[in-house]
């Protein structure tokens, strides 16, 4: 029985030291996978930061899109305006840039003017189908 009391020291701290390894083992990890995790979110940040930028970008280019499209459909209908008749080729034209225009979601005065053009007369070559030249 006295062994076994001389002996209980030696047990508990062998447990303790057990514990306390496994309890270090665990906060190790814990350590080791925070930092992955910050690593990751800042990485994530990162990326979010970049998809913002692409997304203004994607925005200008919309815009300057639609404004060059705007610019030739009323290119297109001043001139013809002036002419007093739009030809076949340029009226097609004209109703191809609005499509794309109205697709890439403009709107304003676009619409009067396409509506305008589309009333006008027609004249000059027609557009030439397979076959005829």
């Amino acid at each position: 029985m006295e062994q076994l009391a001389n002996a209980i020291p030696s047990i508990i701290s062998g447990i303790l030291m057990m514990a306390l390894g496994g309890l270090i083992g665990l906060v190790s990890g814990f350590i080791i996978q925070t930092r992955k995790w910050r690593k990751e979110h800042k990485e994530l940040m990162s990326a979010k930061a970049d998809l913002a930028q692409l997304i203004v970008e994607h925005g200008i280019l919309m815009e300057s899109q639609r404004n060059q499209l705007k610019a030739q459909i009323v290119r297109i209908y001043e001139r013809a305006k002036e002419r007093g008749y739009i030809t076949h080729m340029e009226l097609d034209t004209m109703n191809r840039l609005a499509d794309s225009y109205f697709a890439l979601g403009g709107n304003h005065y676009i619409h009067a003017v396409v509506k305008k053009a589309n009333a006008m007369p027609v004249g000059g070559e027609a557009i030439p189908i397979d076959g005829d030249e």
